[in-house]
């Protein structure tokens, strides 16, 4: 099974070990905005919220000193082709690249969307990413030789970034303030496009690589020089990247078509989205699968799920309040979602709640719903909700004591303190919380599965019409029984009233 690497940043402010995996505005509490597209039925125990992202994956990421893609608004990154010695680009190869990253969509792509197409539409409009491939790079190293003059897999990649960064300012002229939106002299984000096959698809390069650290896929930083002096306004330098072989251009595909799901996936993490699957060293949890295994930054196909979306700020949920009745309509196209928590949510995504979403097999989950991707199966293909446990809570170092804790704020002093999201789906050994915390974990409705042994997901785990939750009933999806991980009781039971292709009615009642 194919899935791609993010390599956990440190914590800039206390040393911590590395670890890896082989595959990461303004707030208005209680504002009321619209939620496109969906119907209010009956009661009054409900708001809508203008804005749940007062401090975003970006801000989290700055505040430990390292950079992330930011997840609105509109950008350019730089991609820089790197040729390896005996493994030269061929020029069809450099055209698919462009394509693959620019084009329109399924008419230029052949197969699906680019990676802007993708996002523009996951994003509803509101990132749009444009990518200027540079002329490729001779690194004059052979693949041996990249991996032997270095002593890690990050030091590898981070010293191609600075090498080949260096040579297309030199080369072109080009002092990289365009990718530097912000302007503090760090380039927004960096695609590096290998020339030799990821070590899975060649026995030379597996021999070299057999632990699919180097050639294979992974986003990671420049921090080892990420002191302020480092960065220049005037000829920005690369920190965010990812790393990735030409042959994941081809993964389910042959030239002249493309292929973007590991692009797109890879993308997630550069906007700061964590890998929701399991790859812990602990044996506890090296077969758990939080999430059902059926998301982009699960298994790298389908949309990005609606917490995703929200976490990015790029839809807003149904906050239930009290007892009341709510209609959404299928998330990939509006947007919709409903947000249950106890009144101690801080009214951020960054917090503990239930979110649901009405799935359908259709727009951008349509491809990998109705063909197998790669070694997957085929997604869910009918229509149904699906019910998230989400635990996003931030976490605080302080330099003072060294530690980390919870922190419920709406703000980040981050001229003090670094800050992540604590719990984890992938990276429960290097977890800053419990580990029997999750992230993001997909709720069965059978109540029989647990993806605990390595399941995914089936059409049996989505909410149809008739179905009824209370924690009560489904605990074992909960560490902490009846309640959620941070000790509150959620407050509600629901029953879904009618599941159809184009609505759910949902009510809520005070339990």
């Amino acid at each position: 099974m194919n899935k791609h690497l993010r390599i956990l940043p440190l914590v800039l402010l206390a040393p911590i070990a590395l670890c890896g995996c082989s595959i990461f505005d303004f707030f208005s509490s209680g504002a009321k905005s619209a939620t496109e597209g969906a119907s209010i039925n009956s009661g009054d125990g409900f708001y809508t919220i203008s804005n749940v992202t007062p401090y975003s994956y970006r801000d989290l990421a700055r505040s430990e000193g390292i950079e992330a893609v930011p997840s609105v608004g509109t950008y350019k990154l730089l991609v820089l082709p790197i040729e390896l010695t005996g493994y030269p680009f061929k020029s069809q190869t450099l055209t698919d690249l462009n394509t693959c990253l620019n084009g329109s969509g399924s008419a230029d792509t052949g197969y699906w969307e680019s990676l802007s197409s993708f996002y523009s539409k996951s994003s509803f409009g509101k990132l749009s990413l444009s990518y200027t491939v540079a002329p490729k790079y001779s690194s004059g190293l052979t693949p041996q030789q990249l991996k032997s003059k270095n002593t890690s897999t990050a030091a590898a990649a981070t010293t191609m970034l600075r090498e080949a960064v260096a040579n297309y300012k030199s080369s072109t002229g080009d002092n990289c303030t365009q990718f530097d939106n912000d302007h503090d002299g760090r380039i927004d984000g960096v695609i590096m496009v290998y020339s030799c096959p990821n070590a899975q698809h060649s026995a030379v390069i597996g021999n070299i690589d057999s632990d699919l650290d180097v050639f294979w896929a992974y986003t990671y930083w420049d921090y080892q020089s990420h002191t302020s002096a480092y960065w220049d306004k005037t000829s920005p330098k690369g920190n965010v990247y990812f790393w990735m072989s030409y042959d994941f251009l081809y993964e389910a595909v042959s030239s002249p078509k493309v292929d973007p799901h590991t692009l797109i996936h890879e993308s997630g993490h550069m906007l700061g989205l964590d890998d929701y699957y399991a790859n812990s060293n602990d044996n506890t949890y090296k077969n758990f699968n939080p999430a059902g295994g059926w998301d982009m930054m699960d298994e790298n196909i389908l949309d990005h799920d609606v917490f995703s979306k929200m976490a990015l700020g790029w839809t807003t949920p149904y906050v239930v309040s009290g007892n009341c009745t709510l209609e959404i309509n299928p998330s990939e196209t509006k947007g919709n979602c409903i947000l249950v928590a106890p009144s101690s949510w801080n009214q951020t995504a960054f917090d503990e709640y239930l979110l649901m979403e009405l799935y359908t097999p259709t727009d951008l989950n349509y491809l990998d719903s109705h063909t197998a991707y790669s070694s997957r199966e085929k997604h869910y293909t009918t229509y149904g909700v699906k019910l998230y446990h989400i635990d996003a809570r931030v976490v605080r170092y302080s330099s003072i004591t060294k530690t980390w804790a919870f922190y419920s704020g709406t703000s980040l002093d981050s001229d003090n303190y670094g800050y992540e999201v604590g719990p984890s789906n992938c990276y429960k050994d290097s977890s800053k919380c419990n580990n029997n915390y999750s992230l993001i974990r997909l709720i069965s409705a059978d109540n029989i599965q647990t993806f605990e042994d390595g399941q995914l997901a089936d059409e049996s785990c989505l909410f149809e019409t008739g179905d009824t939750f209370s924690m009560s009933k489904y605990s074992k999806y909960f560490p902490n029984g009846s309640k959620l991980d941070n000790g509150k009781n959620l407050g509600y039971s629901f029953t879904f009233n009618e599941v159809s292709e184009d609505h759910a009615r949902i009510t809520f009642t005070v339990a």
